[in-house]
């Protein structure tokens, strides 16, 4: 049986990665989570079985559903240009861990040349928005003050191991 996962079932499991006893307060959606297998009942000390937890499948659902729903802030003193260079740059990175090329980078911005994307990169490393390794083509991140901004907060809490270890 396949359940529509709503925004309340991905608040839900996102509680419970908190606190595991949010789930009586929502019966129906915790079973739904259950039966996705995105979340399990457990135990608790003393034998009380409503609370639940994420399952490792409801731990990368939740992260990729968080990684749709938050957007990097905008940084001050970004030309109107860095900022769309900047997000598509942190929009491939949560995808696929790998930076763009610069060739990506224009095609996305309708760019005539790579020129026109690597004087974007180099401004928004003047700016503090990335780093980049000098003589390495794919080397681009976001500085850690662009990672740990505003809603960004709430991902490694969700993200698995494995996947922070090779970020």
């Amino acid at each position: 049986m396949s359940v529509a996962l709503t925004n309340r079932h991905f608040w839900l499991l996102a509680a419970l990665a908190l606190k595991p006893e949010i789930a009586k307060a929502e019966p129906e959606i915790f079973q739904d989570l259950v039966r996705a297998g995105l979340a399990e009942r457990s135990l608790k000390p003393g034998g009380d079985r409503d609370i639940g937890r994420p399952t490792r499948a409801g731990v990368y659902e939740l992260d990729g559903w968080l990684a749709h729903r938050v957007t990097p802030a905008p940084v001050a003193g970004l030309t109107r240009r860095q900022e769309q260079a900047r997000r598509f740059i942190a929009e491939r990175l949560r995808l696929s861990g790998v930076a763009p090329t610069r060739q990506e980078i224009a095609d996305h911005l309708g760019l005539a040349s790579r020129s026109g994307a690597q004087r974007l990169v180099l401004g928004l490393e003047a700016r503090g928005a990335i780093r980049r390794l000098a003589g390495r083509g794919r080397s681009l991140s976001l500085t850690d003050h662009e990672r740990t901004k505003g809603a960004n907060d709430l991902r490694p809490a969700f993200a698995s191991p494995v996947r922070e270890a090779s970020a």
